[in-house]
């Protein structure tokens, strides 16, 4: 009898390791428009959205998870022959990338690798701790997920950010630095576009992440405050 006991022990126990060590891989959309621009300008705007969601297609989106860690990051896969536009391939990869995203639920706190102006930056931030959650759900696969929105009383409707978690797994982490969520994060949804779960394999071992560690440390506000700098900088020059 005790035999039997120590097996279902060991397997729940199992079973609860595997739920919260894993690889998950999202798939990219975008929602089309169905209105036509008034002008020239807002017509080649357009054409350099529709091209960078385009090109987000091509790219693997991929988020590793331990019970304490996650790693985010996104992998090139469109051939250099196949771009047609460098800006709009640009802009592809910092729809839901923007760098690598490091989070850990201990600390709370989130760490994003980014190169810019030139550098490379560790830029610190925290979970989101705004988020609305609803008894809305719908089934992600085999996942049970609810629904969460972000809440901020200065975004337009294009700033609003909706997830789709599942406590099934209970970790709080999510692609592009998304996190704080009482499960894990298999879709989130920003203006016209969609990352959603493509691949899900958990482990019954732990999946070891590596802490970003190359780069200048700096808060997002101090960051965005040398940025506004530069581009100020910039337009006096031209002045």
């Amino acid at each position: 009898m005790k035999k039997y006991l120590f097996i279902i022990i060991l397997s729940i126990a199992t079973n609860l390791v595997a739920q919260q060590n894993g690889i998950v891989e999202y798939e990219f959309s975008y929602k089309e428009f169905s209105d036509t621009p008034k002008n020239k300008t807002r017509a080649n705007a357009r054409k350099i959205v529709v091209m960078s969601a385009e090109y987000a297609k091509n790219h693997k989106y991929v988020l590793k998870f331990n019970p304490v860690e996650s790693l985010y990051y996104v992998e090139d896969s469109m051939p250099i022959d196949g771009i047609n536009n460098e800006f709009a391939y640009k802009f592809s990869k910092f729809i839901f990338s923007n760098g690598i995203y490091y989070q850990n639920r201990e600390t709370g706190k989130i760490l994003n690798k980014k190169s810019t102006m030139g550098k490379m930056y560790l830029v610190h931030g925290s979970f989101e701790n705004n988020w609305k959650i609803s008894t809305e759900s719908k089934y992600i696969g085999k996942y049970k997920c609810f629904k969460a929105v972000s809440s901020c009383s200065t975004c337009n409707e294009n700033q609003i950010v909706t997830v789709w978690f599942t406590p099934e797994i209970p970790v709080p982490f999510g692609p592009a630095g998304y996190g704080g969520t009482p499960g894990l994060i298999l879709e989130v949804s920003k203006y016209r576009y969609t990352l959603s779960l493509k691949k899900l394999k958990l482990s019954n071992k732990t999946i070891l992440i590596e802490k970003p560690s190359k780069g200048t440390s700096i808060t997002d506000e101090k960051l965005k405050e040398l940025q506004l700098e530069k581009r100020m900088g910039m337009k006096n020059n031209r002045s």
